[in-house]
């Protein structure tokens, strides 16, 4: 076998093998994605990973915040100036973060529902007399 079967070969092997892996959790993929913010020299692998993070975030809002609310702060300190792009990611991901889901009670509920039919009418009752 020549050099580059060989070595084709053993990159066939090593994709197998990590094909063959168990899935990665998404708390496994939110440390990565720190990682690559927190070690990365180049700030296109920097975006990219903060675009991942922002994904995450809708689903995985309490880990993303945990795991990665200090590499978001360092990368809209340090790169944010210089990239538009990387800035627009990372505040869209801390506003995901910052999101506080809408709760409205069974006494709010009732209240908006009797408001409605109230309108309802009202709106029925000056088309009618308008006639």
């Amino acid at each position: 076998m020549s050099f580059f079967g060989a070595r084709f070969s053993s990159a066939v092997t090593q994709l197998r093998g990590e094909l063959s892996a168990a899935p990665q959790t998404a708390s496994d993929t939110i440390v990565k994605l720190v990682e690559k913010i927190n070690t990365s020299a180049a700030v296109d692998d920097r975006r990219t990973a903060v675009l991942g993070l922002k994904g995450l975030s809708r689903d995985w809002k309490a880990d993303v915040g945990k795991e990665a609310f200090p590499a978001l702060l360092a990368v809209l300190k340090h790169d944010a100036p210089y990239d538009t792009d990387i800035a627009k990611a990372v505040l869209e991901t801390l506003m995901v973060l910052c999101e506080v889901p809408e709760k409205v009670d069974n006494n709010q509920q009732v209240e908006l529902t009797r408001s409605r039919q109230r309108t309802t009418l009202d709106s029925a009752t000056a088309t009618s007399s308008s006639r």
